[in-house]
Protein backbone atom coordinates (compact mmCIF):
# COMPACT_ATOMS: atom_id res chain seq x y z
CA UNK A 1 0.00 0.00 0.00
CA UNK A 2 2.53 2.11 0.10
CA UNK A 3 3.11 2.45 -3.42
CA UNK A 4 -0.59 4.18 -2.90
CA UNK A 5 0.66 6.47 -0.72
CA UNK A 6 2.89 7.52 -2.84
CA UNK A 7 0.81 7.92 -5.74
CA UNK A 8 -1.21 9.55 -4.14
CA UNK A 9 1.22 12.09 -3.18
CA UNK A 10 2.38 12.54 -6.74
CA UNK A 11 -1.32 13.30 -7.51
CA UNK A 12 -1.05 16.01 -4.06
CA UNK A 13 1.38 17.64 -5.08
CA UNK A 14 0.67 17.98 -8.91
CA UNK A 15 -2.82 19.32 -7.86
CA UNK A 16 -1.01 22.26 -7.41
CA UNK A 17 -0.06 22.67 -10.60
CA UNK A 18 -3.27 22.36 -12.37
CA UNK A 19 -4.21 24.29 -15.00
CA UNK A 20 -6.70 26.52 -15.13
CA UNK A 21 -9.93 25.36 -16.26
CA UNK A 22 -8.86 21.32 -14.99
CA UNK A 23 -11.99 20.60 -11.75
CA UNK A 24 -11.21 18.79 -9.14
CA UNK A 25 -13.71 16.53 -10.03
CA UNK A 26 -11.65 15.00 -13.01
CA UNK A 27 -8.76 14.97 -10.62
CA UNK A 28 -10.47 12.60 -8.47
CA UNK A 29 -11.69 10.35 -10.83
CA UNK A 30 -7.83 9.86 -12.54
CA UNK A 31 -7.07 8.80 -8.55
CA UNK A 32 -9.56 6.53 -8.43
CA UNK A 33 -8.28 4.40 -11.70
CA UNK A 34 -5.05 4.92 -10.14
CA UNK A 35 -5.81 3.54 -6.80
CA UNK A 36 -7.97 0.29 -8.54
CA UNK A 37 -4.85 -0.23 -10.46
CA UNK A 38 -2.74 -0.17 -7.55
CA UNK A 39 -5.01 -2.57 -5.03
CA UNK A 40 -5.37 -4.66 -8.05
CA UNK A 41 -1.57 -5.55 -8.59
CA UNK A 42 -0.84 -5.52 -4.51
CA UNK A 43 -4.41 -7.64 -3.84
CA UNK A 44 -2.70 -10.63 -3.86
CA UNK A 45 -3.56 -13.59 -6.36
CA UNK A 46 -7.62 -14.85 -5.45
CA UNK A 47 -7.57 -17.16 -8.97
CA UNK A 48 -8.47 -20.70 -7.97
CA UNK A 49 -7.82 -23.86 -9.93
CA UNK A 50 -11.00 -25.67 -10.16
CA UNK A 51 -9.75 -28.22 -13.31
CA UNK A 52 -10.12 -32.39 -11.56
CA UNK A 53 -7.83 -34.74 -10.53
CA UNK A 54 -6.15 -36.78 -13.88
CA UNK A 55 -8.56 -39.97 -14.46
CA UNK A 56 -6.96 -43.00 -13.72
CA UNK A 57 -8.32 -47.16 -12.95
CA UNK A 58 -7.50 -47.85 -9.71
CA UNK A 59 -8.57 -51.53 -9.55
CA UNK A 60 -5.08 -53.47 -9.87
CA UNK A 61 -5.91 -57.18 -9.30
CA UNK A 62 -9.23 -59.61 -9.83
CA UNK A 63 -9.89 -62.57 -7.74
CA UNK A 64 -9.51 -65.90 -9.56
CA UNK A 65 -12.74 -67.35 -10.50
CA UNK A 66 -14.35 -71.22 -10.97
CA UNK A 67 -15.77 -72.75 -14.21
CA UNK A 68 -19.44 -73.69 -13.20
CA UNK A 69 -19.06 -70.97 -10.06
CA UNK A 70 -20.81 -67.25 -10.43
CA UNK A 71 -18.41 -64.06 -10.83
CA UNK A 72 -18.66 -60.99 -10.05
CA UNK A 73 -16.30 -58.01 -9.73
CA UNK A 74 -16.52 -54.10 -10.09
CA UNK A 75 -13.72 -51.90 -11.07
CA UNK A 76 -12.86 -48.97 -9.53
CA UNK A 77 -11.77 -45.45 -11.25
CA UNK A 78 -10.56 -42.02 -9.38
CA UNK A 79 -10.43 -38.41 -10.85
CA UNK A 80 -11.70 -36.81 -13.92
CA UNK A 81 -15.68 -36.30 -14.02
CA UNK A 82 -17.85 -38.99 -13.18
CA UNK A 83 -19.96 -40.45 -14.43
CA UNK A 84 -17.84 -43.11 -15.97
CA UNK A 85 -18.06 -45.93 -18.75
CA UNK A 86 -16.05 -48.74 -19.35
CA UNK A 87 -15.43 -50.83 -22.11
CA UNK A 88 -12.79 -53.81 -22.90
CA UNK A 89 -10.31 -52.24 -25.57
CA UNK A 90 -9.40 -55.36 -27.36
CA UNK A 91 -11.54 -57.86 -28.79
CA UNK A 92 -8.18 -60.08 -29.51
CA UNK A 93 -7.81 -60.13 -25.92
CA UNK A 94 -11.63 -60.97 -24.01
CA UNK A 95 -12.56 -61.97 -20.68
CA UNK A 96 -12.53 -65.34 -19.85
CA UNK A 97 -15.52 -67.19 -21.94
CA UNK A 98 -18.17 -66.76 -19.91
CA UNK A 99 -17.18 -63.17 -18.34
CA UNK A 100 -18.85 -60.04 -19.13
CA UNK A 101 -17.84 -56.04 -18.49
CA UNK A 102 -20.70 -53.55 -17.97
CA UNK A 103 -20.49 -49.83 -18.84
CA UNK A 104 -20.88 -49.90 -15.10
CA UNK A 105 -17.85 -51.48 -14.79
CA UNK A 106 -18.97 -54.84 -13.08
CA UNK A 107 -17.61 -58.05 -14.21
CA UNK A 108 -20.13 -61.02 -14.04
CA UNK A 109 -21.11 -64.03 -15.43
CA UNK A 110 -20.52 -68.18 -14.97
CA UNK A 111 -16.68 -69.05 -16.50
CA UNK A 112 -17.14 -72.19 -18.73
CA UNK A 113 -13.16 -72.73 -19.51
CA UNK A 114 -10.45 -73.53 -17.11
CA UNK A 115 -7.79 -70.51 -18.62
CA UNK A 116 -5.97 -67.30 -17.53
CA UNK A 117 -6.70 -64.46 -19.31
CA UNK A 118 -5.13 -61.02 -19.61
CA UNK A 119 -6.96 -57.70 -21.04
CA UNK A 120 -7.03 -53.98 -21.41
CA UNK A 121 -9.73 -52.39 -19.90
CA UNK A 122 -10.69 -48.37 -20.98
CA UNK A 123 -12.43 -45.98 -18.68
CA UNK A 124 -13.67 -42.77 -19.98
CA UNK A 125 -15.53 -39.90 -17.66
CA UNK A 126 -18.30 -36.95 -18.71
CA UNK A 127 -15.53 -35.04 -20.24
CA UNK A 128 -14.65 -37.73 -22.59
CA UNK A 129 -10.70 -37.99 -20.46
CA UNK A 130 -10.14 -41.74 -20.70
CA UNK A 131 -7.21 -44.11 -18.73
CA UNK A 132 -6.66 -47.61 -19.48
CA UNK A 133 -5.22 -50.76 -17.19
CA UNK A 134 -4.45 -54.10 -18.09
CA UNK A 135 -5.75 -56.67 -15.35
CA UNK A 136 -5.83 -60.33 -16.27
CA UNK A 137 -8.32 -63.15 -14.26
CA UNK A 138 -7.48 -66.96 -13.31
CA UNK A 139 -10.75 -69.19 -13.98
CA UNK A 140 -9.69 -72.66 -12.20
CA UNK A 141 -11.51 -75.95 -12.70
CA UNK A 142 -11.96 -78.97 -10.34
CA UNK A 143 -13.30 -82.49 -11.58
CA UNK A 144 -16.37 -83.51 -10.44
CA UNK A 145 -15.89 -85.51 -7.49
CA UNK A 146 -18.44 -87.04 -5.23
CA UNK A 147 -17.48 -87.97 -1.60
CA UNK A 148 -17.89 -91.31 -1.68
CA UNK A 149 -18.86 -94.06 -3.96
CA UNK A 150 -20.54 -96.18 -2.22
CA UNK A 151 -23.25 -96.23 0.81
CA UNK A 152 -24.14 -99.11 2.57
CA UNK A 153 -27.06 -99.21 5.16
CA UNK A 154 -27.22 -101.99 7.54
CA UNK A 155 -29.56 -100.01 9.90
CA UNK A 156 -32.22 -97.03 8.76
CA UNK A 157 -30.24 -94.30 9.73
CA UNK A 158 -29.84 -92.14 7.08
CA UNK A 159 -26.57 -91.44 5.28
CA UNK A 160 -24.71 -88.43 3.73
CA UNK A 161 -22.32 -87.25 0.80
CA UNK A 162 -21.28 -84.29 -0.69
CA UNK A 163 -21.08 -83.69 -4.85
CA UNK A 164 -18.26 -81.12 -5.41
CA UNK A 165 -16.90 -79.81 -8.57
CA UNK A 166 -17.63 -80.10 -12.69
CA UNK A 167 -18.04 -77.87 -15.92
CA UNK A 168 -20.77 -76.20 -16.15
CA UNK A 169 -24.51 -77.49 -14.80
CA UNK A 170 -23.90 -80.48 -12.80
CA UNK A 171 -27.41 -82.59 -13.52
CA UNK A 172 -29.01 -85.66 -11.08
CA UNK A 173 -30.64 -89.11 -11.21
CA UNK A 174 -31.44 -92.14 -9.51
CA UNK A 175 -33.74 -94.81 -9.41
CA UNK A 176 -33.57 -95.33 -5.37
CA UNK A 177 -37.44 -94.13 -5.07
CA UNK A 178 -38.41 -95.99 -8.07
CA UNK A 179 -37.13 -99.24 -6.43
CA UNK A 180 -38.32 -98.76 -3.40
CA UNK A 181 -34.97 -99.06 -1.89
CA UNK A 182 -34.21 -95.16 -0.76
CA UNK A 183 -35.23 -91.45 -0.59
CA UNK A 184 -32.33 -89.44 -1.52
CA UNK A 185 -32.86 -85.55 -0.85
CA UNK A 186 -30.84 -82.70 -2.60
CA UNK A 187 -29.06 -80.07 -1.21
CA UNK A 188 -31.01 -76.95 -0.62
CA UNK A 189 -29.97 -75.35 -3.44
CA UNK A 190 -28.70 -77.00 -7.08
CA UNK A 191 -26.96 -79.79 -7.01
CA UNK A 192 -23.53 -79.16 -5.63
CA UNK A 193 -23.51 -79.47 -1.98
CA UNK A 194 -24.83 -82.41 0.70
CA UNK A 195 -27.10 -85.11 -0.15
CA UNK A 196 -28.83 -87.26 2.37
CA UNK A 197 -29.63 -90.70 1.49
CA UNK A 198 -32.70 -92.54 4.06
CA UNK A 199 -33.10 -96.33 3.32
CA UNK A 200 -36.90 -97.58 2.77
CA UNK A 201 -36.20 -101.34 1.94
CA UNK A 202 -33.73 -103.93 1.29
CA UNK A 203 -32.16 -103.49 -2.49
CA UNK A 204 -30.07 -102.40 -4.70
CA UNK A 205 -30.01 -98.34 -6.56
CA UNK A 206 -27.51 -95.82 -7.92
CA UNK A 207 -27.27 -91.81 -7.87
CA UNK A 208 -25.66 -90.73 -10.67
CA UNK A 209 -23.98 -86.68 -11.55
CA UNK A 210 -23.57 -85.68 -14.70
CA UNK A 211 -21.75 -82.24 -15.89
CA UNK A 212 -22.14 -80.08 -18.92
CA UNK A 213 -18.47 -81.61 -20.17
CA UNK A 214 -20.00 -85.18 -20.13
CA UNK A 215 -18.20 -86.39 -17.00
CA UNK A 216 -20.37 -88.71 -14.50
CA UNK A 217 -19.50 -89.83 -11.36
CA UNK A 218 -21.90 -91.79 -9.07
CA UNK A 219 -23.13 -93.56 -5.45
CA UNK A 220 -24.07 -97.12 -5.19
CA UNK A 221 -26.46 -97.78 -2.35
CA UNK A 222 -26.92 -100.88 -1.00
CA UNK A 223 -29.48 -101.55 1.97
CA UNK A 224 -29.20 -104.56 3.52
CA UNK A 225 -31.20 -104.20 7.08
CA UNK A 226 -32.28 -107.54 9.13
CA UNK A 227 -33.62 -108.42 12.45
CA UNK A 228 -31.57 -108.64 15.09
CA UNK A 229 -29.97 -111.80 16.51
CA UNK A 230 -29.02 -115.03 15.07
CA UNK A 231 -31.10 -118.48 14.86
CA UNK A 232 -29.79 -122.38 14.70
CA UNK A 233 -31.98 -123.82 11.48
CA UNK A 234 -32.40 -127.37 10.63
CA UNK A 235 -33.16 -128.21 7.16
CA UNK A 236 -34.68 -132.18 6.53
CA UNK A 237 -34.39 -133.24 2.93
CA UNK A 238 -34.92 -137.15 1.36
CA UNK A 239 -34.21 -138.42 -1.46
CA UNK A 240 -37.46 -140.24 -2.86
CA UNK A 241 -36.66 -144.10 -3.38
CA UNK A 242 -37.72 -143.41 -7.58
CA UNK A 243 -34.10 -141.61 -7.82
CA UNK A 244 -32.25 -145.57 -7.33
CA UNK A 245 -29.82 -144.32 -5.31
CA UNK A 246 -27.77 -141.58 -7.49
CA UNK A 247 -26.04 -139.42 -5.52
CA UNK A 248 -27.79 -135.96 -5.28
CA UNK A 249 -26.16 -132.95 -4.22
CA UNK A 250 -27.07 -129.39 -2.90
CA UNK A 251 -26.31 -126.44 -1.06
CA UNK A 252 -28.44 -123.35 0.96
CA UNK A 253 -28.29 -120.07 0.27
CA UNK A 254 -28.79 -117.24 2.52
CA UNK A 255 -30.44 -114.78 -0.36
CA UNK A 256 -30.88 -111.83 2.19
CA UNK A 257 -27.18 -111.57 2.90
CA UNK A 258 -25.77 -113.51 0.08
CA UNK A 259 -24.47 -116.44 1.99
CA UNK A 260 -23.72 -120.28 1.28
CA UNK A 261 -23.54 -123.29 2.91
CA UNK A 262 -21.28 -125.09 2.71
CA UNK A 263 -18.57 -122.43 0.54
CA UNK A 264 -17.93 -122.85 -2.99
CA UNK A 265 -16.77 -124.80 -4.89
CA UNK A 266 -17.75 -127.62 -1.46
CA UNK A 267 -21.49 -129.27 -2.24
CA UNK A 268 -23.47 -131.15 0.48
CA UNK A 269 -24.72 -134.72 -0.81
CA UNK A 270 -26.70 -137.98 0.04
CA UNK A 271 -25.10 -141.29 0.27
CA UNK A 272 -28.16 -143.10 -0.05
CA UNK A 273 -31.62 -143.38 -0.73
CA UNK A 274 -34.67 -143.55 1.94
CA UNK A 275 -33.08 -141.32 4.19
CA UNK A 276 -33.25 -138.18 5.78
CA UNK A 277 -30.70 -136.05 5.59
CA UNK A 278 -30.49 -133.29 8.31
CA UNK A 279 -28.16 -130.15 7.72
CA UNK A 280 -28.55 -127.11 10.79
CA UNK A 281 -27.05 -124.00 9.99
CA UNK A 282 -26.21 -120.71 12.33
CA UNK A 283 -27.75 -117.64 10.29
CA UNK A 284 -29.44 -114.37 10.38
CA UNK A 285 -33.18 -114.36 12.08
CA UNK A 286 -35.43 -113.43 9.52
CA UNK A 287 -33.17 -113.81 6.60
CA UNK A 288 -34.66 -115.73 3.68
CA UNK A 289 -33.03 -119.04 3.68
CA UNK A 290 -33.26 -121.37 -0.09
CA UNK A 291 -32.33 -124.63 -0.61
CA UNK A 292 -31.42 -125.82 -4.32
CA UNK A 293 -29.89 -129.36 -5.75
CA UNK A 294 -28.95 -131.56 -8.55
CA UNK A 295 -28.22 -134.96 -9.88
CA UNK A 296 -26.95 -136.12 -12.93
CA UNK A 297 -27.31 -139.61 -14.47
CA UNK A 298 -24.79 -141.60 -16.88
CA UNK A 299 -25.97 -139.88 -19.61
CA UNK A 300 -24.99 -136.21 -17.61
CA UNK A 301 -29.06 -135.42 -17.86
CA UNK A 302 -29.15 -133.19 -14.90
CA UNK A 303 -32.24 -132.84 -12.74
CA UNK A 304 -32.71 -130.06 -10.47
CA UNK A 305 -34.94 -129.00 -7.14
CA UNK A 306 -35.57 -125.65 -5.51
CA UNK A 307 -33.26 -122.77 -6.73
CA UNK A 308 -30.71 -125.16 -8.36
CA UNK A 309 -26.87 -125.88 -7.11
CA UNK A 310 -26.49 -122.57 -8.13
CA UNK A 311 -28.95 -120.62 -6.89
CA UNK A 312 -30.06 -119.79 -10.42
CA UNK A 313 -33.63 -120.85 -10.82
CA UNK A 314 -37.22 -119.52 -9.76
CA UNK A 315 -38.58 -121.20 -7.05
CA UNK A 316 -41.56 -120.66 -5.59
CA UNK A 317 -41.78 -123.01 -2.73
CA UNK A 318 -37.99 -123.66 -1.51
CA UNK A 319 -37.16 -121.19 0.71
CA UNK A 320 -37.70 -120.30 4.53
CA UNK A 321 -37.55 -117.70 7.02
CA UNK A 322 -34.25 -117.94 9.35
CA UNK A 323 -35.27 -118.76 13.07
CA UNK A 324 -34.80 -121.58 15.66
CA UNK A 325 -36.83 -124.13 13.91
CA UNK A 326 -36.60 -127.71 11.98
CA UNK A 327 -38.09 -127.82 8.22
CA UNK A 328 -40.50 -130.11 6.83
CA UNK A 329 -38.82 -133.23 5.27
CA UNK A 330 -38.46 -131.48 1.66
CA UNK A 331 -39.05 -134.99 -0.36
CA UNK A 332 -36.75 -134.63 -3.63
CA UNK A 333 -38.32 -136.81 -6.08
CA UNK A 334 -36.38 -138.36 -9.56
CA UNK A 335 -39.32 -139.15 -11.27
CA UNK A 336 -39.75 -135.52 -13.15
CA UNK A 337 -36.67 -135.78 -15.57
CA UNK A 338 -35.69 -132.15 -16.83
CA UNK A 339 -33.82 -132.27 -19.83
CA UNK A 340 -31.07 -129.92 -20.02
CA UNK A 341 -28.01 -128.89 -22.32
CA UNK A 342 -24.66 -129.41 -20.35
CA UNK A 343 -21.31 -128.90 -21.02
CA UNK A 344 -18.89 -131.30 -20.20
CA UNK A 345 -15.93 -129.42 -20.08
CA UNK A 346 -17.21 -127.33 -17.30
CA UNK A 347 -16.52 -129.14 -14.11
CA UNK A 348 -17.22 -128.37 -10.98
CA UNK A 349 -15.04 -129.63 -7.71
CA UNK A 350 -17.52 -131.17 -5.18
CA UNK A 351 -16.92 -131.89 -1.26
CA UNK A 352 -15.96 -135.78 -2.18
CA UNK A 353 -13.57 -134.93 -4.59
CA UNK A 354 -15.22 -135.89 -7.98
CA UNK A 355 -15.90 -133.51 -11.06
CA UNK A 356 -19.18 -132.81 -12.80
CA UNK A 357 -20.39 -131.36 -15.67
CA UNK A 358 -22.31 -128.00 -14.65
CA UNK A 359 -25.40 -127.77 -16.66
CA UNK A 360 -27.01 -124.81 -18.54
CA UNK A 361 -30.66 -123.95 -20.12
CA UNK A 362 -31.95 -125.98 -16.82
CA UNK A 363 -35.53 -126.16 -15.51
CA UNK A 364 -36.35 -126.05 -11.36
CA UNK A 365 -37.70 -129.98 -10.35
CA UNK A 366 -39.16 -130.38 -6.90
CA UNK A 367 -41.85 -132.22 -5.34
CA UNK A 368 -45.12 -130.09 -5.42
CA UNK A 369 -46.29 -131.78 -2.67
CA UNK A 370 -43.81 -130.82 -0.37
CA UNK A 371 -44.70 -128.58 2.93
CA UNK A 372 -43.36 -125.03 3.32
CA UNK A 373 -42.88 -122.88 6.03
CA UNK A 374 -42.91 -119.54 4.30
Amino acid sequence: MNSTRRMIGVFQSNARQIKPGVTYSRLLLAVIGVLVVSLAGCGGNNNTNNHPAGLSITTSGLPNGAVGAAYQQALAATGGTPPYTWSVTSSQSPLPAGLALSSAGMITGVPTTAETSSFSVQVTDSGSSTAEASLNITITTTALSVSTTALSFSTSAAQSFTVSGGIGTVTESDNCAQLGVANVTPPSSGVLGTWTVSPLSNGLCSISFTDSSGTSVSVSVTVDIQSAGTSNMTIQMEESSDCNNVTIYFRFFDETDNLVWPPPPSDYYFPYSNQVYATTISCKTGAKICYGGSFYTNTEQPNYWGVGINNDEACPNCCYTCGDTTTPVNILSCSARAAAKVELNDALSISHGRGRPAPVSRGPVWDGGKESLK
